[in-house]
């Protein structure tokens, strides 16, 4: 026995026909045919028009965009087992990781076992900005790149030489007994060779390409950079300890 889609429509709503109608490849084509037959002797407006085309737009824009997040899922992956040797994804997607990573591990460091949140017991200002600003800082930066945003690279690049310029003054200071904020030898061995090497990244060819990245804007990104490092610095050694 066939089901009688027209008897069980005639309660449908014109939009409800429209959207059956216009999306014909998720329908039984019987239930196309009697939408059309029942749209055919009502009277439709534009705006039930519309209405439907922006749902059916909205669907559609919604479906692409969840296709692009699983390409970009898949591509992510992708780059680092077959990197293509022309493009930039693997330097960016290698960016990404450590951003984020970066971020994980600064709110472990405040938060995890045993972390300064615990410990400091006069330092709640600098913990709330290290527990929050940095790794939320880090993770913005991250989406900008992930975004394909002029201003990630140059958020990136700027945090990158202003934590290596931080680590390195830091360590020639501890060397003259002249900083009372100690940096561990460990901390920064891997931290200036994990972001001295994102720097080179940054600024292979593909990248600066790929972000529309011009030498003047390395320098002035740079000279910020280094003039943060020295404020931090400053802060970190005079007011934070």
């Amino acid at each position: 026995m066939n089901f009688d889609f027209y008897e069980e429509f005639q309660n449908f709503s014109n939009t409800e026909l429209l959207k059956i109608i216009r999306q014909p490849e998720q329908y039984d084509p019987q239930a196309v045919i009697a939408a059309n037959k029942l749209i055919a002797e009502r009277d439709v407006t534009e705006e039930e028009k519309d209405v439907v085309d922006d749902h059916i737009n909205q669907q559609v824009a919604k479906h692409e965009k969840k296709q692009l997040a699983n390409k970009q899922l898949q591509t992510f992956f992708q780059s680092f087992v077959q990197p293509d040797p022309g493009s930039y994804e693997v330097y960016l997607n290698g960016m990404l990781l450590l951003l984020v990573i970066s971020s994980f591990y600064q709110l472990f460091l405040i938060y995890g076992p045993g972390g300064t949140f615990y410990l400091c017991t006069d330092c709640s200002d600098r913990v709330l900005i290290m527990g929050f600003v940095l790794p939320a800082g880090m993770l913005l930066i991250a989406y900008l790149l992930f975004s394909r945003q002029r201003w990630g690279w140059l958020l990136s690049f700027g945090w990158f030489i202003t934590v290596v310029a931080f680590y390195v003054i830091c360590y020639i200071l501890n060397a003259t007994s002249f900083m009372r904020f100690f940096v561990p030898w460990l901390e920064f061995v891997i931290g200036t060779t994990l972001y001295s090497g994102a720097i080179y990244v940054l600024n292979k060819p593909q990248m600066k390409e790929a972000f529309g990245i011009t030498s003047a804007m390395i320098l002035k990104t740079a000279i910020a950079g280094l003039v943060i490092a020295i404020v931090c610095v400053v802060l970190v050694n005079f007011f934070w300890t």
